[in-house]
């Protein structure tokens, strides 16, 4: 039973959309421009909130220095991804990639526990112990939901420039439509192909930054497990290849779990069971997804 007021349910549900949404996004992105699915990506949020906990809560150094390092790391991360994996497997099964970016996944998920150990950790706001928000009932929207709502309407918007408005970005759908007709008109693959997945990378990044302080605690494999699957989800309702396609799925599954995590409070893991239906319906109907057109592969 709903114990909430509805638009309490409602704000919580768009709240959570926006950081899923940033991980769809960069799901969409990966498969756009290289036709698989990035499971790395999730994972990498999770270091980068592990490199930020290091140096903020460890090293005492300000939020700000913390949250470039990891966004540098990630960075990183997105580029050995495209030189190491990328491009050596660029003409091998988009399979054999898919399954790569596992492999990639559970390499972090390893450093992770060798490097920062098991046990949970705490990654504070960038907002200090403010105790400002907007009320919506028993809800407070605090300013870190707040900032996850306009970075992610701000990528969300600048990618969609990016990719209908400039050359390097038609040269990003041409590449993933068609990539050696793409070289022969002169469209740079490689930086194509460094851009896509440090950018992937940069995203997962951020969404770990800003989910981190709005779970507690945070652990080891803990985006993968609950950001990614999510930011999946929204990916592929919205359609893998619809960078709308993905807010609108984020949309749709914020609230799906808003609504899900009120009506059954009392019943771990219902939100994930009705998100898998609603994948499993969606698949069978449309899968492409709501937005998602079909392309050859």
């Amino acid at each position: 039973m709903l114990h909430a007021p509805i638009q309490t349910v409602i704000i919580l549900g768009l709240a959570k959309a926006a950081i899923y949404a940033l991980m769809a996004l960069g799901i969409t992105l990966t498969y756009r421009a290289a036709r698989v699915i990035n499971f790395a990506q999730g994972e990498i949020g999770t270091t980068a909130a592990f490199v930020a906990w290091w140096l903020i809560s460890r090293h005492g150094q300000a939020w700000a220095v913390g949250a470039v390092a990891a966004l540098a790391v990630a960075g990183a991360i997105g580029y050995a991804m495209h030189r190491f994996i990328a491009l050596p497997m660029r003409d091998a099964p988009r399979t054999s990639l898919m399954i790569t970016t596992l492999g990639v996944a559970f390499l972090l998920f390893g450093i992770e526990l060798k490097v920062f150990g098991p046990s949970p950790e705490t990654l504070p706001t960038p907002f200090g112990g403010s105790t400002w928000g907007i009320h919506f009932g028993s809800f407070v929207l605090t300013p870190i939901y707040i900032a996850a709502m306009l970075v992610a309407g701000a990528i969300a918007g600048g990618l969609a420039l990016l990719l209908t408005r400039t050359r390097f970005g038609l040269g990003i759908l041409a590449t993933a439509q068609d990539p050696s007709s793409a070289r022969l008109l002169g469209i740079p693959a490689n930086a194509v192909s460094a851009f896509t997945w440090i950018a992937a990378a940069l995203l997962g990044a951020i969404a770990g930054l800003l989910v981190a302080p709005t779970q507690g605690v945070f652990f080891a494999f803990q985006m993968s497990g609950l950001i990614f699957f999510r930011g999946l989800v929204a990916a592929l309702i919205g359609g893998l290849d619809s960078l709308p396609g993905a807010v609108v799925g984020a949309v749709v599954v914020g609230e799906i779990d808003s609504f899900a995590g009120f009506i059954f409070n009392r019943s771990a893991g219902v939100p994930e069971l009705v998100l898998l239906a609603i994948i499993l319906v969606v698949m069978v109907v449309r899968p492409t997804g709501i937005l998602g057109v079909e392309v050859a592969t």
